[in-house]
C-alpha cells in the first residue's frame, strides 16, 4: 500500500514539473494558444520590464498608455497583439531604469513611473510567438508564418515600447544609435548599433507631441565583428542593453544561457 501511495505521489510530482515547464519547449509553436504566447512576451528570458521615474510628467500621468506592440507585423517589434503589463507587485525601485524580474510582475507602483518592455526580438521563440499570434488573429495563414519564420536574422535585434515614450520624442534614429549599446558581460565587449528604426502609428507625424504616436523603437547589432568572429560567443552568460537618454536610462539585462528553446539557444 505504501509503494503503491509513493508511486502515486511520485507520478503526481512529475506531472506537475512537466505541466511547469517552458511552453517554448515544450509544445510545438503551431499549437501555442493565446496564453502562451502572451506568456513568452511577456515573462519569458527574452522579455525584460524596466520601470523608470518619468520626472517629465511632473506629477501628470496622464501621458500613460499600454504598452503597445507596432501594427506591422513583419517587423520584429509587433503584430503580436496588444501586451500590456501585467497585475501583481514587484519590480526595482523607480529613478535607476534598472531591470524589473518580468513585464508581468510591473503592474501597479507609482503613477508616476513610466514603464518599458525590452525584448530580444531577433530570438526564434519571439518570432514564432509574433507568427503564430498572426495566425491565430486570422492575419496570416500557417503558409505565411512559415515563410516569415524562413528569413534569416542576420542582427540581434532589441526593441523597446513603452507606456510612456516621451524620452524618445524629437529623437532622430541617428542620435539614438550614439546613446545604446549592447555589452557582453563576460567578454566586457561594447557594441554599438549598426542601425536603428523609430516605428510610428499609422498616420502619426514626425513631429508630434504625442508620447503615444510612438509605437516602438528597435535597436539593430551586428551579430559578427569586423574580423568575422562572432559579436557574442555561446559561452558568454549575460548581455546588457543600455540606452542612455536625457530624461530616462533604459538598461536591461538578459540571462543568455536561460534564452534557449527547442532546438538549443536562441538570440
Amino acid at each position: 500500500m505504501r509503494i503503491r501511495a509513493w508511486l502515486l505521489l511520485l507520478g503526481l510530482g512529475c506531472a506537475a514539473a512537466a505541466f511547469a515547464g517552458d511552453i517554448w519547449k515544450d509544445k510545438p509553436y503551431t499549437q501555442w494558444e493565446e496564453k502562451d504566447i502572451r506568456k513568452i512576451m511577456t515573462e519569458s528570458p527574452w522579455v525584460k520590464g524596466v520601470r523608470v521615474n518619468a520626472s517629465w510628467r511632473g506629477g501628470n500621468s496622464s501621458a500613460v498608455g499600454r504598452i503597445p506592440m507596432a501594427p506591422d507585423p513583419k517587423s520584429p517589434a509587433g503584430g503580436a497583439g496588444d501586451y500590456g503589463m501585467g497585475g501583481g507587485a514587484g519590480g526595482t525601485a523607480a529613478n535607476t531604469g534598472t531591470n524589473a524580474a518580468t513585464a508581468g510582475q510591473l503592474g501597479g507602483g507609482d503613477p508616476t513611473d513610466a514603464l518599458f518592455v525590452v525584448r530580444w526580438a531577433s530570438s526564434q521563440t519571439i518570432r514564432q510567438a509574433i507568427a503564430r499570434s498572426q495566425v491565430l488573429r486570422g492575419v496570416w495563414t500557417a503558409a505565411d508564418a512559415e515563410k516569415a519564420l524562413k528569413e534569416g536574422q542576420s542582427e540581434f535585434v532589441i526593441t523597446v515600447v513603452g507606456t510612456d515614450m516621451t524620452p524618445f520624442l524629437h529623437l532622430e534614429e541617428k542620435d539614438l544609435a550614439n546613446k545604446a549599446y549592447l555589452s557582453a558581460k563576460k567578454e566586457k565587449t561594447k557594441m554599438a548599433p549598426s542601425r536603428v528604426m523609430i516605428q510610428r502609428r499609422p498616420g502619426a507625424d514626425a513631429n508630434s507631441e504625442d508620447p503615444q504616436a510612438l509605437s516602438a523603437v528597435v535597436f539593430y547589432f551586428a551579430r559578427k565583428t569586423n574580423a568575422g568572429t562572432p559579436a557574442i560567443s555561446d559561452q558568454e552568460k549575460g548581455a546588457e542593453f543600455v540606452c542612455d537618454l536625457k530624461k530616462a536610462t533604459i538598461r536591461a539585462t538578459f540571462e543568455l544561457q536561460k534564452m534557449a528553446g527547442a532546438n538549443g539557444m536562441d538570440w
